[in-house]
Formats: C-alpha cells, structure tokens, sequence
C-alpha cells in the first residue's frame, strides 16, 4: 500500500511540475534578427535592442545580431538604439510561442555645431619639450609660461614638481 501511495505522489508531483513548465512557456516567444548600418549594410555591434516598457533588452554582438527571448504575448513597441544613429521603434503583434525575425537598418544621425575650437600647446612648452627630446643626456625643461601656470606661491614650490629637483620648507613656503 505504502509503494502505491508513494508511485501516486511522484505522478502529482510530475503532473504538477509539467503544467507548471507548460504554462511558463505558453504566450511567450523569441525575437531575432540583425541591426545595420542603413548605407553601407555593416553591422552595429553594441547596438540596444529593447521592449519599452520591460526589462527585456539586449546588445547585438559583434556580427549585429541579437535575441530577445520571454517575450509575453500582446502588442509590444521594439525600440533599436545606436550613439550616433536615429533611433528607431517599431509595433509588433506577438502570439504565443512564437520566434519572430526583425531586422533593423539605422540611419546616422549628424550633429553640426557652429565653431570647432583647437587649443595647441604654447610655443615656449613646446620649444622646452623639443629641447628635453633632443637632448644627449637626461633633461626637464619647463618654460617659463608654463612654471606660471604653477598653483604654487614661488618658484621653489614649482621647481619641486620637477623629477630629481627637492626643495627645503621654512614655515610651509619652499625656499
């Protein structure tokens, strides 16, 4: 009798373990596909596949595909995000169980500015560095505009930034 109870256990717990699993797959499908560039059909790697309003969403790899998986049956809007491309969304009608493939080509999306500032190095840093690189034997050189540029009250404190060059402290001021 006992066999016989036991034999009926397992087969409810089986039972209940299948329905389980049954239902966690029932109304839920997969998405696949690839995100390129819309010009020259190269893939996007890193680009954001997501289902807005969920926390489902990936990255394409290196080859611009992906996979969403568990996605719940319903409408749902994929959003396709890449830096420096437009973004785009798309609807989609999904059904349970269901592998869907979407691809998705992205447009760049060019951003002007009015004025391009280019700072070069100051021409006495510049002469002082020239000096250091050319020289036979190990030297610092800092100009003059740049031992300015120092956050240090005198020229003691700023020598000390110099490798090999130490300063003595009287009273917190270098002399």
């Amino acid at each position: 009798m006992k066999i016989l109870q036991i034999v009926i256990l397992i087969g409810i717990l089986l039972s209940i373990h299948f329905t389980l699993k049954a239902n966690e797959a029932e109304g839920r499908s997969t998405i696949v596909g690839r995100v390129v560039d819309i010009s020259t059909n190269q893939p996007l790697p890193g680009a954001n596949v997501l289902i807005t309003g969920t926390t489902i969403g990936t990255a394409t790899d290196d080859e611009g595909r992906f996979q969403l998986r568990r996605i719940p049956s319903g409408r749902h809007t994929i959003r396709v995000s890449y830096l420096g491309y437009k973004q785009i969304e798309e609807d989609l009608s999904i059904g349970g169980g269901q592998t869907i493939s979407r691809n998705f080509a992205l447009q760049n999306d060019f951003i002007w500015v009015d004025d391009v500032v280019v700072l070069g190095i100051l021409q006495g840093q510049a002469r002082a560095f020239n000096q250091q690189k050319n020289a036979a034997n190990i030297k610092n050189i800092i100009s003059a505009e740049q031992l300015e540029r120092f956050p240090d009250p005198n020229l003691a404190g700023a020598l000390q930034r110099i490798p090999g060059v130490s300063s003595l402290h009287d009273r917190g001021r270098g002399r």
